[in-house]
């Protein structure tokens, strides 16, 4: 679990971006399991297969139930697959008993379940999510942070979650990373982040000082 963190403008929606594979880079080059990550100049579908970013829009599909929105992704998959990893993420993300709703009828923070759950449907080892926890309050943040635990310790999946917030950074990260003016400024574990900030832009970011 990665936590980006930054101000506001600073670069971090564009980093996670360009790990997907929907920008090119100025300079420099991106790597995932060793293989390059392309850009849309060098590849006609941009992205990365098993990247996948939860966007603070969500991009759900608002006209067909929650059920309906993870198992489409699945359509190149037999029916009976389609139907139990659908069931299986639902009830991994604490959705399954609004699986006939729809993502108007639900809270801000049952529909940002509904993103990760639809970003975890083929099984990525990478999710980038954009500030995760922007709109929700204390209550949804907790069941998100919950849920994105539980798929942590069940698939393994690597997370990297950007934020202007030291708090979420400072308790969901097992690793920290300070952004500023788009070059990674300090990382490591977030309790010696906070103890050793390396500048007043890191120790700002943290809390008063």
């Amino acid at each position: 679990m990665l936590g980006l963190l930054g101000r506001t403008g600073v670069g971090k929606t564009t980093l996670l971006k360009l790990i997907k594979g929907l920008m090119n880079a100025d300079s420099g080059e991106i790597y995932f399991k060793g293989e390059k990550v392309l850009g849309p100049k060098d590849k006609l579908v941009p992205g990365h297969s098993e990247i996948q970013v939860v966007n603070q829009d969500f991009q759900l599909f608002e006209k067909i139930n929650i059920f309906d929105n993870i198992k489409h992704l699945l359509i190149e998959f037999d029916l009976e697959y389609q139907q139990k990893r659908t069931t299986q993420i639902l009830k991994l993300c604490s959705l399954y008993k609004f699986k006939d709703r729809f993502p108007r009828e639900l809270s801000g923070g049952q529909q940002q379940l509904i993103a990760i759950a639809r970003a975890l449907a083929k099984e990525p080892e990478l999710i980038l999510l954009d500030e995760p926890f922007s709109h929700l309050d204390n209550i949804s943040k907790k069941e998100v942070k919950d849920v994105l635990l539980r798929i942590k310790e069940k698939y393994n999946t690597t997370f990297l979650f950007v934020t202007h917030d030291h708090n979420e950074a400072m308790a969901l990260s097992d690793e920290l990373m300070i952004i500023d003016k788009g070059k990674i400024v300090q990382q490591g574990k977030p309790s010696a982040v906070y103890k050793s900030p390396k500048n007043k832009v890191v120790a700002g970011l943290l809390g008063k000082y």
